[in-house]
């Protein structure tokens, strides 16, 4: 699991090392990451990015009936849990984009995340997941917990079968949507651009102040006298 908001950590940049390296443990044993660590990791240049993708996944979890608090924590209160099922699973650091990519293909029909973003007309340099609505994000989040416990529960091993797995879960969640009569996560349109917005609201007309003469009138008998 991660842990938001730890100063970054002196030593080799973390973009430069494996999943397996960033891992911490704490005093009970429990694995967790650093979110300042995976932030570069997942291409993330910014961490005030970052954070609004971890917003976004919080309130996804909330939504889709778990506790954030049981997979989300502030500094020096790591999570515990099985966050380490896919690297235990045998998929080395090179593999983890096919591996998650796998998962996509599995939930949106066939599609890759370079796919997914060229239907939805998403900048190749963008995130994914920060064009996500809650209905996506929740139905991505539930794919992703779902392969995991998959993983460990039947104690899948090898790269090949860790990737196939991972495709057939987002392939099940894919007919769970058809069967309910949800929206196709392909057909769901990309949330708006968080650059937009912040340019939206920069740009909209301020509310009317009137000050003085102006605001006779309108503020009141006393303020009139």
């Amino acid at each position: 699991m991660v842990e938001e908001n730890l100063p970054v950590s002196v030593g080799p940049p973390s973009e430069d090392k494996s999943f397996e390296q960033l891992k911490a443990v704490n005093e009970h044993g429990a694995e967790y990451w650093s979110a300042r660590d995976l932030q570069p990791r997942l291409g993330y240049h910014h961490w005030r990015s970052f954070e609004k993708a971890i917003a976004k996944a919080i309130t996804s979890c909330r939504q889709s009936g778990n506790d954030p608090e049981h997979h989300f924590a502030r500094a020096r209160k790591p999570i515990v849990g099985g966050r380490g099922a896919a690297r235990n699973a045998g998929v080395h650091s090179a593999m983890f984009g096919v591996f998650h990519d796998a998962g996509y293909k599995g939930l949106y029909g066939g599609l890759g995340s370079d796919e997914i973003k060229a239907r939805k007309r998403i900048a190749p340099g963008e995130n994914l997941l920060d064009r996500m609505g809650t209905t996506e994000l929740a139905a991505n989040q539930f794919r992703m917990t779902q392969t995991r416990e998959k993983l460990a529960k039947e104690g899948i091993r090898g790269q090949k079968r860790a990737i196939d797995t991972h495709r057939q879960v987002g392939k099940e969640v894919r007919q769970a949507i058809r069967r309910i009569g949800g929206t196709m996560p392909e057909s769901l349109p990309p949330a708006e651009d968080i650059k937009q917005v912040q340019k939206r609201l920069k740009e909209s007309t301020p509310p009317l102040q009137l000050d003085g003469p102006d605001a006779k009138g309108l503020t009141g008998p006393e303020q009139n006298k």
